[in-house]
């Protein structure tokens, strides 16, 4: 009988865990430089809390029990430190018993994932991972949470790095309101100092303009440089996760998408798509306007790395061994997990995938400095 106890009581501390996780090791990093933590519950509120709330405002916060914020300068952040962060908060977030992924979106160097956490049929739980190569903003949510007025939170608590949520729910009528407010505040207060002259008025009068969607212009033409019968290029990838395996969904309009897939440019006749994705970025031609590269990193084992001996670094790949004395260039020549790094910070058994940058990839500017890239088997 006691045994049983036991266990049933060590049950419960384990769940309580696994919800609280996040929160605890957010607090354990108050007070340090380049990292900014919120943790706040319902009797916090108040001090960010903004006059006039509409009611749908006010009972969406009534039903969280905790907003918790981490705000992450990869400027001011030790690397040593900004990258062990990264590393403990995407192994709990990585975790499937944990938490599902729900949305992952990729724009150049810009990513963003969305997590849940759910019982009973209702959402509790929901976490925003939004990282530049500036900066990492981790949002917690905990609660009842009501994914159609989430959009309402940036507008609800005067918090800096909640923007992040209008953009979650912009396909909600709460969203796109909100997001239309703010993009009308933004162009007017840039047409009104339009800071850079001429040319700068007419980007945000241009911005002001997109936003009441398509127009007919009749008997217009457009430059080249803005696409096929002058309509404009756009184009955008999101990683979508299915029955454990990952596909992509590819939006592009006026433009050729190039496949790149770990640094081979694959033509249309055989282009085979991996399995499992790891991350994909375009990036737009700089010499043609009708080109579009689609960088694919895929999650399979690629290169030996062999050695770190007195600032050299030796590795293998496709049979041909290659040689960087990181201590003798005067210019960071690696790419780890995305990141310019000009020394080898990372444990070697971590290493997914170590090769050398393809021309391709320097020609069409996707780390056209670098000499090596690296993925880790932590990174996103």
């Amino acid at each position: 009988m006691k045994k049983f106890v036991v266990i049933w009581v060590a049950g419960i501390f384990s769940a309580f865990s696994v919800n609280a996780q996040l929160n605890k090791l957010m607090s354990k990093y108050h007070e340090k430089n380049g990292i900014t933590i919120t943790q706040l519950d319902q009797s916090l509120y108040g001090l960010y809390q903004r006059e006039r709330l509409s009611p749908e405002s006010l009972e969406m916060l009534q039903s969280l029990k905790e907003v918790n914020l981490l705000e992450l300068d990869r400027h001011n952040c030790s690397p040593d430190l900004c990258d062990k962060i990264v590393t403990q908060f995407r192994n709990i977030l990585s975790n499937p018993d944990k938490y599902r992924l729900v949305k992952s979106q990729q724009n150049g160097a810009a990513k963003q994932l969305i997590y849940t956490q759910g019982k009973n049929g209702k959402t509790t739980d929901l976490v925003v991972w939004n990282q530049t190569p500036e900066q990492i903003d981790l949002i917690e949510l905990r609660g009842d949470i009501r994914l159609d007025r989430i959009a309402l939170l940036p507008e609800t608590l005067n918090l800096p790095g909640l923007d992040a949520l209008a953009s979650l729910a912009s396909g909600t009528s709460a969203g796109k309101h909100l997001l239309t407010e703010k993009k009308l505040r933004s162009a007017k207060e840039n047409i009104q100092n339009p800071g850079d002259g001429f040319f700068n008025l007419f980007e945000h009068l241009d911005e002001l303009m997109g936003m009441f969607g398509d127009f007919h212009f009749p008997d217009m033409t457009f430059p080249e440089g803005f696409g096929e019968n002058g309509n404009s290029r756009s184009s955008s990838v999101q990683i979508i996760e299915e029955n454990g395996k990952t596909k992509l969904k590819i939006d592009a309009q006026n433009t050729n998408i190039i496949y790149i897939i770990d640094g081979q440019e694959m033509s249309g006749d055989s282009i085979q798509m991996p399995e499992t994705i790891l991350d994909a970025q375009l990036i737009p031609s700089r010499n043609d306007m009708k080109k579009t590269y689609l960088f694919i990193t895929s999650r399979e084992k690629i290169g030996d790395f062999i050695s770190l001996k007195n600032g050299e670094l030796t590795f293998r790949y496709n049979h041909q061994e290659y040689k960087y004395n990181l201590d003798k260039l005067n210019t960071p020549v690696l790419v780890i997990d995305g990141r310019i790094s000009a020394i080898f910070d990372i444990d070697p058994v971590d290493i997914l995938q170590i090769r050398p940058v393809s021309q391709l990839e320097k020609e069409t500017g996707y780390y056209p400095n670098a000499e090596v890239i690296i993925h880790t088997r932590h990174q996103f």
